[in-house]
């Protein structure tokens, strides 16, 4: 591939974090939020201006596999893109680039990684874990 993409991605597996907050099903609208949020913060952070200030030009929403869980990919005007969890009991942000748009084929390994990772911890979820939220999902 030609085009010099920074992936970073940030599994939480196994670890869901506890709250007072039931799990929720995460909306289109409320990844875009999320994402904004934590773009605002990271250039904040790093004294930077990445993503914040390029603002978002859309939300796709994909399916884990065998249709299992859900996950959103919010593009950035510009180029680049953030991946959240489409379940508040995994970790929001799941992987980012820097610049590019995402990939949705079988040739993309960071799609491979996410379908299979989302659809385990979301049958994971089904086995008594669900219920405790993630307070990284809360105000």
């Amino acid at each position: 591939m030609a085009m010099k993409t920074v992936v970073r991605a940030f599994w939480a597996i196994g670890v869901l974090a506890p709250s007072i907050a039931l799990c929720a099903v995460v909306a289109p609208d409320e990844a875009r939020e999320a994402v904004a949020g934590w773009a605002t913060l990271g250039d904040a952070l790093t004294g930077g201006a990445r993503f914040g200030a390029s603002g978002i030009s859309g939300v796709a929403t994909y399916e884990g596999a065998d249709g299992v869980g859900l996950f959103h990919v919010v593009s950035f005007e510009g180029g680049g893109y953030a991946v959240t969890s489409g379940d508040t009991d995994i970790a929001p942000i799941l992987a980012y680039s820097e610049d590019g748009a995402f990939d949705a084929s079988e040739e993309n390994p960071l799609w491979c990684i996410l379908t299979q990772d989302v659809a385990g911890l979301t049958k994971g979820l089904g086995n008594g874990e669900r219920g405790t939220g993630n307070g990284e999902w809360m105000d």
